[in-house]
């Protein structure tokens, strides 16, 4: 009786397979939607990462915005003008500086390069400014203030410093510097000046200025005008500029001062300063 119990379960357990009956199935594994899962696990991670790059160069230009930005130059030049007159004798002259631009409207500016004059054993002039520049609306003027300081070495009681303040719209600049001790004197002096650029066919920059020195307590030379005609353009990452200057008068008379009461003498001896002047200068910028 157990080999017969034995016998039929085995045929139960054969008969399907004998009759051609399908295995039993077995569940399919859903490899699409793992695909489909897995690939979008890889989009979400490639966005995250695209999101973090976003905000990686967020910080990036923030924390740039927070440092501000300088910029040098470098400028050699045939003369060396300031308001129409030489500062090098007619010689050649090195300059270079920086200037940064940071928040709140702050900005920096220095600059050096070498002097020459003919009572005077100056031969390195230093500049340093600082101030606040502020746009009046997306179209307004921008302007400009700040405080600005002449050192010279080898002559320190040249030094001097001035209150510049400047208005830029559109092409336009107008200018006006107040010095209360004007080249190292106790003399006032006041500079106005008035300029426009504009863009050139064939990439140049042109541009015209005119300004007048003003010295109300008669300082070392009378009141003078002096004109600016410029033409500049960038070539091969220089900046190529040639300028005509000219003065209202080619030979200006110096005086001796007494500061405590009133101009005391006036010199016959007559030194020339200013005159009309073509200047070459080629500037890089970093």
């Amino acid at each position: 009786m157990f080999r017969a119990s034995a016998a039929l379960i085995a045929i139960l357990l054969l008969a399907p397979h004998a009759l051609g009956a399908s295995p039993p199935k077995v569940p399919a594994q859903k490899t699409p939607a793992i695909s489909k899962s897995v690939n979008e696990d890889d989009e979400d991670d490639d966005e995250d990462d695209d999101e973090d790059d976003v905000e990686d160069d967020n910080d990036d230009d923030e924390e740039d915005a927070a440092l501000g930005t300088i910029e040098g130059h470098v400028t050699l030049a045939s003369d060396n003008l300031l308001r129409g007159l030489t500062q090098t004798m007619h010689q050649p002259s090195l300059q270079a500086g920086f200037d940064w631009s940071g928040p709140y409207d702050l900005w920096v500016s220095t600059n050096a390069t070498n002097v020459k004059f003919e009572e005077s054993q100056a031969s390195v002039e230093f500049d340093g400014a600082l101030g606040l520049r502020h746009e009046l609306g997306e179209n307004g003027p921008a302007l400009s203030l700040g405080v600005l300081y002449y050192w010279y070495f080898n002559d320190r009681d040249r030094s001097s410093w001035d209150v510049p303040f400047s208005a830029e719209y559109r092409g336009f600049t107008l200018e006006i510097d107040y010095s209360p001790r004007w080249n190292g004197t106790r003399a006032h002096a006041w500079y106005l000046n008035l300029g426009y650029e504009h863009e050139l066919p064939l990439a140049f920059t042109g541009g015209l200025a005119a300004g007048y020195s003003v010295f109300p307590d008669g300082a070392r030379s009378p009141n003078y005008a002096d004109f600016k005609v410029s033409l500049k353009r960038e070539l091969f990452g220089l900046e190529l500029e040639v300028d005509g200057i000219f003065t209202r008068l080619q030979k200006i008379r110096q005086v001796d001062y007494d500061f405590d009461t009133e101009l005391e003498e006036l010199r016959d001896d007559e030194t020339v300063w200013g005159g009309s002047r073509a200047v070459f200068s080629v500037t890089k910028r970093f």
